[in-house]
């Protein structure tokens, strides 16, 4: 099954690795974060499931962990922290 962006595109060769490392990433509770690393919005939006629109608004509401700049014109989020947010929220079911 091929992996498609949030707006149907398919994504960049090398990025279902990249989502299956997450994955195993979130399944895993290292006692430190093991990888820090930038996320782009993209991978966030697959990663956490929520759409471009959701991700901004939870930001605003301090619901989800806010990006940091790469550039003047960039952003990013770190890795750990969204892995942690989605760890959250499966704790909380």
């Amino acid at each position: 099954m091929a992996l498609c962006t949030p707006k149907g595109k398919p994504m960049p060769p090398g990025w279902r690795s990249t989502i299956e490392l997450s994955e195993v990433a979130m399944n895993s509770r290292p006692s430190a974060p093991t990888e820090l690393s930038i996320m782009r919005l993209p991978e966030v939006a697959a990663v956490c499931g929520k759409s471009r629109a959701a991700i901004y608004k939870a930001i605003r509401a301090g619901e989800f962990p806010k990006q940091v700049k790469i550039s003047a014109r960039s952003s990013g989020w770190v890795r750990c922290e969204i892995e942690e947010w989605v760890r959250s929220r499966m704790a909380s079911r």
